[in-house]
């Protein structure tokens, strides 16, 4: 039995779409852009999978009860997605460093985010 999952699946799918983005990245690079599109493969389907909960349950805003104490807090799901978009861009703008200028890479990169 395989524990290839759907999720590892969709990732395993982004990473091969970014594989050809670092064609051009110099060889003593090379290593460091891999982890890169690793981890911007991973975001990318987690990212879908957050906005997805979040558009099922649909409060910005939820709820809290602890005993005798009522309060609003920030949506658990959004919380995340706030977090993690922001470590997302912050890895595709390094990875996007890494790119020579005038690649064509770079035009597959922006294709890639533009996806969002």
């Amino acid at each position: 039995m395989s524990n290839y999952t759907p999720k590892k699946y969709k990732i395993k799918k982004e990473y091969e779409k970014l594989q050809t983005v670092i064609a051009d990245v110099a060889p003593n690079k090379k290593d460091l852009a891999e982890r890169f599109i690793r981890e911007v493969a991973y975001m990318s389907v987690t990212l879908e999978e957050i906005k997805k909960e979040y558009d099922k349950n649909g409060k910005a805003v939820e709820l809290f009860e602890n005993g005798s104490q009522r309060m609003y807090r920030e949506n658990t799901a959004l919380k995340a997605y706030n977090n993690l978009i922001k470590n997302y861009n912050t890895t595709l703008k390094q990875l996007k460093d890494l790119i020579p200028d005038g690649q064509a890479q770079l035009d597959d990169l922006d294709e890639f985010t533009n996806r969002r």
